[in-house]
């Protein structure tokens, strides 16, 4: 949640997706709605994998402007495969699987 305020600017919510053992102590955390392994070929540190929790999440408080490089998309956008265009970028359609999970989580996150 930190890092959505930090690199958007906007405060969000963690969505659950999956259930909780009926547990008073410890405190638990949501799972992920998937861990993914993604391939980094970095100039600086080489090869190496990150291995990425995916959360689905809620925004909290009305839709603002987001921090420079990131956009509000609306699903037929994303269901389209057009380019995004960005202030900082060249225009180019968003990576498949962040595609997908977007539209997933469309779907399964109340508006």
């Amino acid at each position: 949640l930190r890092e959505i305020s930090e690199e958007t600017g906007v405060t969000a919510e963690v969505v659950p997706t999956g259930d909780l053992l009926d547990l008073s102590y410890p405190t638990q955390v949501h799972p992920p709605f998937t861990i993914m392994v993604e391939d980094i070929q970095d100039p600086v540190d080489g090869y190496h994998q990150h291995i990425d929790m995916i959360y689905f999440c809620r925004l909290l408080g009305s839709p603002r402007p987001l921090n420079e490089g990131w956009l509000w998309v609306s699903k037929d956008y994303l269901e389209s495969q057009v380019s995004l265009t960005t202030d900082d970028a060249p225009a180019r359609p968003p990576p498949e699987d962040v595609r997908l999970l977007a539209l997933k989580a469309i779907d399964l996150v109340p508006g």
